[in-house]
């Protein structure tokens, strides 16, 4: 089986790769991210994803 990083700790690099399951499914060892390739609409439920898809407000800066 070929080594299969994961797009979010690929970025970070920090990859130590995701475990590929018989149905396609994978997920990182690392972070818990998943992929359903067979899934078109599933959205990934790691904290990486739900922080890219809510991202938090900046924080105001207010001057001395």
């Amino acid at each position: 089986m070929s080594h299969i990083g994961c797009p979010i700790c690929v970025a970070q690099k920090a990859s130590d790769g995701m475990v590929q399951f018989s149905d396609g499914t994978q997920v990182c060892k690392k972070c818990g991210h998943v992929i359903f390739p067979s899934e078109s609409g599933f959205q990934c439920e790691c904290i990486h994803c739900i922080e890219l898809r809510n991202p938090s407000p900046p924080t105001p800066f207010l001057a001395a």
